[in-house]
């Protein structure tokens, strides 16, 4: 099983690696995290170069709302073991959501030179180039719509992406893709096409 926040697990880096981390994890799986963080934060004084330790600190941080030091947890966790993806994820996604766009590409694209098909980044790269407002974000988008074909909040970023390009008709073909049962999402799609 993974933890809550993740796109796919890296694998035996995945695991965790100590009984503390595991305990930490398991809070974070309750939804516990403020006795999480209390334990996490225990495991990454025990054991300071565990990447592990400072991965799932950072979502224990993130879940405490406390987002410059989930920040630097996972910066810490990315600097022991840059092969990380989780951490990669879940840090772009935390700089994307506090407007820190430029960190949040080097971040995906150191990320990408490890894992260059992860459709968690992927989706993290499109997000990002789309709000620096680049040309690129249309193609980055259909890379990672190739390989997550029914995420309708991508297919609507998308399509967003190219009605602001000017590209109206492929953008309604688009919109008439995105699945409108999430009220929020169809409100979002009833707008772009008004």
């Amino acid at each position: 099983e993974e933890p809550p926040l993740l796109e796919q697990p890296s694998g035996d880096v995945a695991a965790p690696t100590t009984k503390k981390v595991q305990e930490g994890l398991e809070l974070i799986r309750a939804q516990k995290f403020a006795d999480a963080e209390k334990v996490l934060a225990e495991a990454t004084q025990e054991a300071p170069k565990d990447p592990q330790a400072a991965f799932y600190y950072g979502v224990a941080l993130e879940g405490v709302e406390k987002w410059a030091e989930a920040e630097a947890a996972y910066d810490r966790a990315l600097e022991l073991e840059p092969k990380l993806t989780e951490a990669s994820q879940n840090l772009s996604a935390l700089l994307l959501e506090s407007d820190k766009i430029d960190k949040a590409i080097t971040v995906v694209d150191a990320g990408l030179k490890i894992t260059p098909e992860d459709p968690g980044l992927l989706g993290n790269r499109a997000l990002a180039l789309d709000a620096k407002g680049s040309p690129d974000a249309i193609p980055a988008y259909q890379r990672v719509l190739a390989k997550k074909p029914d995420d309708a909040w991508l297919r609507y970023n998308y399509a967003t992406a190219l009605a602001v390009n000017g590209k109206t008709a492929e953008a309604g073909q688009e919109l008439a893709k995105v699945p409108v049962d999430d009220p929020q999402l169809a409100a979002q799609v009833a707008q772009l096409y008004g």
